[in-house]
C-alpha cells in the first residue's frame, strides 16, 4: 500500500516535471534518460560493480574521495557506476572519477523503470550519498 502511494505522488510531480522538461533548452536529461530507455545496453562486465548515487555537484564531490579509495582497494576488477541528478554532477564524475565506466542520470524513481535497471547491472554494492526526497 506505501509502494502504492509513493508510485502515486510521484507520478503526480511528474506530471508537473513534464512541462519543464520539454520546454528545457540547455542540458539535463531528456524524458528518455528518466524513463531509463537509453540504459538497455548496460551490462555488468568485470567481476564486483560498485554504483554509487549523488544527486547534485556537492555530493559528487564528497563521494569522490570514497570512490578513489574503493578504486585503489579493489583494483581493475571493478567496475563503477555513477548516476547523477544534475549536469555539472555528471561532468564533476568525468573530471574527477575517470575509471568510471558507467556515468548517466538515475532514471526517475517508478519501479517499472528502475527495477530492469537494477536486474541488468546487478551491482554488488549500491552507496546513496544522499536521497533527494
Amino acid at each position: 500500500m506505501v509502494l502504492f502511494i509513493y508510485q502515486l505522488f510521484l507520478g503526480l510531480g511528474f506530471l508537473f516535471y513534464l512541462p519543464k522538461s520539454l520546454l528545457r533548452k540547455k542540458g539535463g536529461p531528456s524524458l528518455s534518460e528518466r524513463f531509463g530507455l537509453t540504459t538497455n545496453q548496460l551490462k555488468k562486465t568485470k567481476p564486483l560493480l560498485i554504483w554509487i548515487h549523488a544527486v547534485s555537484l556537492g555530493e559528487t564531490k564528497a563521494i569522490t574521495p570514497l570512490a578513489k579509495m574503493l578504486q585503489e582497494h579493489y583494483g581493475s576488477e571493478t567496475e563503477f557506476v555513477v548516476t547523477s541528478g544534475t549536469a555539472t554532477a555528471l561532468a564533476e564524475v568525468k573530471k574527477a572519477m575517470p575509471f568510471c565506466s558507467m556515468n548517466f542520470y538515475l532514471p526517475i524513481d517508478f519501479n517499472w523503470v528502475v527495477k530492469p535497471l537494477v536486474k541488468q547491472l546487478k551491482p554488488d554494492l549500491l552507496l546513496i550519498s544522499e536521497t533527494d526526497l
